[in-house]
């Protein structure tokens, strides 16, 4: 199932969007759940992280545009994955590029690009949704690989660094980082999940490519403010694995 949220403030244009998309995923046999939302501002201050799994977003609106909107939802949601539905064909849409969408939709071709669009999105929320099973003490545990921010090693030890979860009391609040040890080398975890978006950056550290906000000569910049130095030895390969990933 993909849960997917239309933001657009013209209400019959995402209410045709919506309709179009359900109509191709009943084609393809994607499960899908839509959403229409005609205010960006609502849409923000009710959104929690894992609300959606993708969101359709107008460029052009009132309230918060296409920029705007994207700017702040990344902030709360790095796995939340972005497709821009719009008449622009200039410079907005490359300025839109810095929030690495999965693409874009234009609306005058949307019937021909949607079904493209879905596989697409199926394919990266699977992708996401894996989980990694590991023993941790006496524990044996399933990870959500998307939930896993980076992993740093020591000695015969690596350490999960998860993504911090929203409390049930209070909307903005946050709990304590998650880290979970395992008896295990860096390199056999890297084998088992690398291509499921985690980039090694140090001998001793991987990085999911979800929360990285920077890449810069010496250091990697997560979503978090954290800083994570990139040895010379990955410099080569981190910029390039980044995009890859992105791209999907």
């Amino acid at each position: 199932m993909i849960r997917i949220a239309i933001v657009d403030d013209e209400l019959h244009i995402a209410k045709s969007v919506a309709k179009s998309t359900q109509h191709h995923a009943e084609q393809l046999g994607v499960a899908v759940t839509l959403s229409i939302f005609q205010s960006s501002r609502k849409f923000l201050e009710d959104y929690r992280a894992g609300s959606f799994d993708a969101a359709f977003l107008d460029i052009e609106m009132p309230e918060l545009n296409g920029d705007a909107l994207s700017a702040e939802l990344t902030k709360i949601d790095p796995a939340l994955l972005l497709v821009y539905v719009t008449n622009c064909c200039n410079d907005e849409v490359y300025t839109m590029l810095k929030y690495m969408p999965i693409g874009f939709l234009r609306k005058p071709l949307f019937e021909q690009e949607i079904d493209n669009m879905l596989s697409v999105l199926q394919a990266k929320i699977t992708a996401m949704r894996k989980l990694y099973t590991v023993q941790s003490g006496k524990q044996v545990l399933q990870i959500p690989l998307k939930d896993v921010v980076y992993i740093d090693s020591e000695k015969n030890y690596v350490y999960f660094h998860m993504v911090k979860k929203p409390q049930k009391t209070g909307a903005k609040r946050e709990q304590p980082e998650e880290i979970i040890k395992v008896r295990k080398k860096l390199d056999e975890v890297q084998a088992e999940i690398e291509n499921n978006g985690f980039i090694r950056i140090h001998s001793s550290i991987l990085v999911n490519y979800r929360y990285i906000y920077a890449i810069q000569k010496n250091t990697v910049r997560l979503d978090n403010g954290l800083e994570l130095a990139v040895s010379r030895s990955h410099e080569a390969t981190v910029s390039q694995k980044f995009l890859y990933f992105s791209r999907g």
